[in-house]
């Protein structure tokens, strides 16, 4: 039987969002750098941060910002300490705050070895601006990780989000204020933000389902089905995924998406997200981290209550009387969902030991015990 447990760290939002993007960026870097060796490819690649301040509010040492807890600061850490990240990585990092902009490049000054890169960091001070879209520009053959904030910062625009991600073939992490965005629909000061986010079309339709006493739960559905309905209308992002976060008062605070077009990217976040859920149920993760245990406990055990015998009854029926190798089930079967592989072997393994399934091996009389002897090549026969 699988285990089920409340993960007990990070301690705050901030550390969730570092540790997601760090953990993407150690692992997609790593990709990268082995690709670029083996097939001769450009030296350099790009990470952006336009939000480089996001979080930090709370995070404050002696009364000032501490810009050391950024993960911009972290990824020029690790990249001083790292031959290849110093020779290849060009970074460009923005905020609208002075102090932000004025604290980091303090911090990051006095990184050791800093002065080694290649490509010493692009720092601007802006909403998104004319500079910092012309400093994109050489980068945009790149492959290229960027994070962005597009509520609160006004050059952020869809038609950024396209050119970095559809045009250019750039992974994105943005972040999804729902908090702010969700009150700001009947003040007349931010119907121009609204309209940035959502286009006319559909904030008016958006509008109009929002008539009413509505439920809060179905008030964030229709935020976010708007919302990703505005991505697949214009960036054309047939990779989405979503983390999100809630506030001490027990409601949704924002979220954090990720955008590709690149399969393999989009197994690797979901990975990084199950593996940064605060509660994970035989295996599957929440996607979710909230500051208030008693509730997020509650919350969790009515999201993942019995995903698992979901998933083998799903596989059960759509693969009834069929014979298939167990990369042909999960790639078949993954695409929209916030499984990981792992997941997939936990259930075929349960299914195997309900003689639910036939697990065809070149040694038919062991049984498997984990998923390590449960590989990709393997065939799998579901019954009638």
């Amino acid at each position: 039987m699988l285990s089920s447990r409340l993960y007990p760290f990070p301690q705050n939002e901030l550390e969730v969002r570092s540790n997601i993007i760090l953990k993407y960026f150690k692992q997609w870097s790593t990709q990268l750098i082995h690709s670029i060796k083996m097939e001769g490819l450009e030296e350099k690649f790009a990470f952006v941060d336009l939000s480089v301040g996001f979080g930090l509010e709370g995070a404050t040492a002696n009364g000032a910002t501490e810009c050391s807890k950024a993960v911009a600061t972290k990824i020029l850490q690790l990249s001083a300490k790292n031959k290849a990240l110093c020779s290849m990585l060009s970074i460009i990092l923005n905020d609208k705050e002075t102090e932000i902009i004025a604290n980091i490049t303090k911090d990051i000054a006095n990184i050791d070895w800093i002065e080694t890169l290649t490509f010493q960091p692009s720092i601007h001070l802006s909403d998104v601006d004319a500079p910092v879209l012309a400093a994109l520009s050489p980068i945009k053959t790149l492959p290229t990780l960027a994070i962005l904030d597009w509520w609160n910062y006004k050059g952020v625009t869809i038609e950024l989000l396209q050119n970095l991600v559809y045009k250019s073939g750039a992974d994105c992490l943005f972040v999804f204020d729902y908090k702010s965005i969700l009150n700001a629909f009947p003040k007349k000061s931010k119907q121009e933000d609204l309209v940035r986010i959502f286009g006319l079309a559909i904030l008016t339709e958006l509008k109009e389902q929002l008539k009413g006493r509505i439920p809060a739960y179905q008030k964030e559905k229709l935020l976010l089905n708007a919302l990703r309905q505005r991505l697949n209308q214009t960036a054309k992002t047939p990779y989405l995924l979503q983390y999100k976060f809630y506030d001490t008062g027990n409601k949704t605070s924002h979220f954090l998406f990720f955008i590709s077009q690149n399969q393999a990217a989009y197994t690797l976040m979901r990975e990084v997200f199950c593996a940064e859920s605060q509660v994970i149920e035989d295996g599957i993760g929440n996607l979710e981290y909230n500051p208030n245990k008693g509730a997020q406990q509650k919350i969790s055990s009515q999201t993942l209550f019995g995903s698992m015998f979901k998933l083998e009854q799903d596989l059960l029926q759509t693969y009834k009387s069929q014979t298939l190798q167990i990369a042909d089930i999960y790639e078949n079967h993954h695409s929209g969902k916030t499984l990981v592989k792992k997941n997939y072997i936990d259930a075929l393994l349960n299914l195997e030991r309900k003689n639910k399934i036939t697990v065809t091996r070149k040694r038919q009389r062991m049984r498997l015990q984990n998923d390590l002897r449960l590989n990709d090549s393997i065939f799998v026969s579901f019954n009638k």
